[in-house]
């Protein structure tokens, strides 16, 4: 299994390079793979909502909250298998506050 990470600013690309990279591979290559962000899953979808929505969170809060929206999405994508390769729009350097779109 491969593990891609596409890290960079709001607006820089993201998006349309994972999703076109996991669509080429998936066509033209036949091969299984998946593009999300770190919270597409159940539970990174309520704890986005968290963070997105309260603006006094201190430093420590967001990192837990963002590392416990990292530990679901490693078990649903990267541990599972379900996949040769997983393409993922920021993973840890570029998720922040103001950063995480």
């Amino acid at each position: 299994m491969f593990w891609v990470v596409i890290e960079g600013i709001d607006r820089a690309g993201k998006t349309t390079l994972g999703s076109e990279l996991a669509r080429n591979l998936v066509e033209e290559q036949q091969i299984s793979a998946k593009y999300s962000h770190v919270f597409d899953t159940p539970i990174g979808k309520e704890l986005r909502r968290i963070f997105l929505n309260y603006d006094s969170l201190d430093g420590l809060t967001e990192t837990l909250i963002l590392s416990a929206a990292r530990s679901a999405y490693v078990a649903k994508f990267i541990n599972s298998g379900r996949y040769e390769i997983v393409i993922t729009d920021r993973f840890f350097d570029s998720i922040r506050r103001g950063a995480s779109s």
